[in-house]
């Protein structure tokens, strides 16, 4: 059954696979998506309009909040060795399910906001990840 807390899954370079696991859902659907075409427009001699599609891309935000310095760490880990580079990750919409959307990310930025002390010397925060996957 659906839990609604995320996970991603990589495989650093030479290493094997790689799981994190959020706490918690994120903050609103992490599925409203915005579907764009990357097309080439043409205007023929005759002025006839030609289209030319080369691909299709979903792209979609996930805001997460109050996440344990542990999980932060982990990202931050995750973000510089593997999706800040351009590489493919794994993104189960579900902790306890097996389907998944194979993603990259659209802005090659990692920018955790600290909310407060956590009482264990680290902190509580909040991070937006945007992410895109081609059709």
């Amino acid at each position: 059954m659906a839990n609604f807390v995320p996970k991603i899954e990589y495989t650093p370079d030479g290493g094997s696979p790689t799981t994190i696991t959020f706490d918690l859902p994120p903050e609103e659907d992490n599925l409203n998506q915005d579907t764009r075409g990357a097309n080439r427009r043409t205007i023929s001699n005759n002025g006839t309009v030609q289209v030319q599609n080369n691909y299709e891309e979903d792209r979609f935000q996930v805001n997460f909040v109050f996440l344990s310095q542990a999980l932060v760490d982990s990202l931050r880990t995750f973000m510089e060795t593997h999706a800040l580079k351009g590489e493919e990750f794994k993104y189960f919409e579900h902790s306890d399910e097996v389907e998944f959307f194979t993603v990259t990310l659209q802005n090659f930025e990692f920018r955790p906001r600290r909310l407060a002390p956590d009482g264990a010397g680290g902190f509580i925060h909040d991070l937006r990840i945007t992410m895109r996957r081609t059709l």
